[in-house]
């Protein structure tokens, strides 16, 4: 299981709003292989007496290592790109939901790809995508796309100093 999210707001109650959001991923992904589910149940617990209107941003997927399954949902996030050993590159486009804990009783849904050897599975935050240069222009997300494309191999380091080095020089 793999999580990514971005809590909205900042400061103390955003992180003790992340950190809640974490506990309540650890709990419902130990015992149920729907990430549909299991984001399901985590927007309504956050959403329950959610008075402050915060709300995360996630990206769950859970990876049969066996098969290279993947089954995952999107509340909302940036969607990620998987790179295949070929060079060929995608983008998870489809979301499955909104953000999570803005509005109880929502369903989410799930979406399945196959992961082979040597293909990447790239996740980020808008703190990449929107990275602003001088001129008030966005890093966004086909610049990402573009330097996974250039890369030789598919290593998750080099991919990640890659876009990184990018992201500093924009």
């Amino acid at each position: 299981c793999v999580c990514i999210g971005d809590v909205s707001d900042k400061g103390v109650p955003a992180s003790l709003f992340m950190a809640v959001t974490k506990t309540l991923i650890r709990a419902n992904a130990s015992d149920d292989a729907s990430t549909a589910s299991i984001v399901t149940r985590i927007n309504d617990a956050l959403a329950e007496d959610n008075e402050s209107c915060m709300f995360v941003t996630l990206f769950l997927a859970i990876c049969d290592l066996h098969t290279g399954v993947v089954r995952y949902t999107n509340a909302g996030h940036n969607p990620p790109f998987v790179k295949r050993a070929s060079g060929e590159i995608e983008s998870l486009n489809a979301i499955h939901g909104p953000v999570a804990g803005a509005v109880e009783g929502l369903t989410y849904k799930q979406s399945e790809l196959l992961l082979k050897k040597d293909d990447l599975l790239f996740l980020y935050t808008d703190g990449v995508s929107e990275a602003m240069n001088a001129k008030d222009e966005l890093f966004e997300e086909k610049h990402i796309g573009g330097k996974l494309k250039n890369l030789s191999g598919n290593e998750p380091e080099q991919s990640i100093q890659t876009v990184l080095a990018a992201v500093d020089e924009h």
